[in-house]
């Protein structure tokens, strides 16, 4: 799968972004503004398929067998106020993909020959799309390690609850306690990486329905959700969405460490705007509480401040995080090299340093969020997102 994966990020994304110079929180957009790319700093990724309004005549509507026409109301809008929430909340920005055209132009949650329908500009607006989830799993990589991915959705189904997506089916999710931690069913799972490595040791179990589950995290805030600790799975005849296109995609069944969850809102959630501010606001903070249960320590302290640059694998340490007018960096290794870049991805400094402690002056660099990286013999070591305070 992973060739695969390869081949089709060469083939269909010819003008990946990874690397490009970005600023977090500014919105880039494709060719007639029909997907928006919000660059992040933080091991998140918000995406709304779904959510656009866009119809443009230059685009034929899709005419094909199975074809799906309706939208997601107001989870674009859900996209954005969730990203807002969470930089009230932790100072930092996700990476967000929203796609603006209606769904009887693109549906952002296929494959590009069905969602796209072969109308050329359609098909643009999906590689632009696909491309930034893509580039945001590299970043979230690079300068992370790991991190989740969050697909945005709305659904009309009669029982008013989120309906969360593993990729697992309803029939995998009512077989006995127990079953969800079987290697088939782990395998099949858009959050793999996360029960291979999770802060508490937690099975698959108790993280798809569980006391820490992300349904049972958005329970204790008053939303329910399937599958949860107090709704482990729907029963037989009731309406549930396991997943698409995008959960499958970028989600870690396959591959790397970016773990993914389908989120299908109610419309209770939804449609009036103070009720879905709200929402948004709970669920900002649900996240920011599931990234602190199981991957990062005091992550609502640090959240785009934790690193990929690692003490022990790497023999470096960087503190104090935010700077004021100084920063340590200490070695056990020799012959690295040292860069800085500004909020805006300019290199703004770039020195060797020596082993052991490495004192270096930031007093008249002006306040902002800046990008260090780490290189020995040109082999990047690793990132970390600083904040300077002056």
């Amino acid at each position: 799968m992973n060739n695969i994966y390869s081949f089709m990020t060469l083939f269909l994304f010819p003008l990946i972004t990874f690397g490009q110079n970005y600023t977090p929180g500014t919105s880039y957009f494709s060719e007639n503004e029909y997907v928006e790319y919000i660059h992040g700093n933080l091991p998140i990724i918000l995406s709304a398929p779904h959510g656009g309004e866009k119809k443009p005549t230059a685009i034929p509507d899709r005419d094909c067998t199975g074809c799906v026409y309706v939208n997601d109301t107001n989870t674009q809008e859900l996209a954005k106020e969730v990203a807002a929430k969470i930089f009230e909340h932790t100072g930092c920005y996700p990476y967000s993909i929203i796609n603006r055209l209606h769904r009887t132009k693109l549906d952002a949650n296929r494959a590009i020959i069905e969602a796209a329908d072969g109308n050329l500009d359609a098909e643009d607006a999906w590689k632009f799309y696909h491309a930034h989830i893509d580039s945001s799993r590299k970043y979230v990589m690079q300068d992370f390690g790991r991190g989740i991915f969050f697909d945005l959705h709305g659904h009309g189904h009669e029982i008013q609850r989120l309906e969360l997506g593993y990729l697992l089916s309803r029939a995998n999710l009512q077989e006995e306690e127990g079953s969800l931690n079987e290697e088939d069913l782990v395998s099949k799972s858009s959050i793999k990486s996360l029960v291979e490595n999770n802060l508490q040791g937690l099975d698959h179990e108790e993280l798809i329905r569980g006391e820490y589950a992300f349904g049972s995290v958005t329970e204790e805030k008053n939303y329910a959700a399937v599958p949860s600790e107090n709704d482990p799975f729907p029963l037989s005849g009731e309406a549930y969405f396991t997943g698409g296109y995008n959960t499958l995609q970028y989600g870690s069944r396959n591959q790397g460490t970016i773990d993914a969850i389908q989120i299908e809102c109610n419309q209770d959630v939804r449609f009036v705007d103070s009720v879905r501010k709200r929402f948004a606001d709970s669920l900002a903070i649900a996240i920011i509480e599931f990234m602190e249960l199981h991957y990062f320590n005091d992550f609502n302290e640090n959240a785009c401040f934790v690193s990929a640059v690692n003490t022990t694998e790497t023999g470096i340490a960087i503190y104090p995080n935010p700077v004021t007018n100084y920063i340590n960096i200490e070695l056990e290794i020799s012959g690295v090299e040292f860069k800085l870049f500004s909020p805006i991805g300019q290199e703004i400094r770039h020195q060797k340093l020596s082993t052991g402690l490495n004192r270096l002056n930031f007093h008249e660099i002006p306040s902002g969020i800046y990008q260090i990286q780490m290189l020995k013999e040109k082999q990047f070591l690793g990132s970390k997102i600083i904040l300077l305070v002056n």
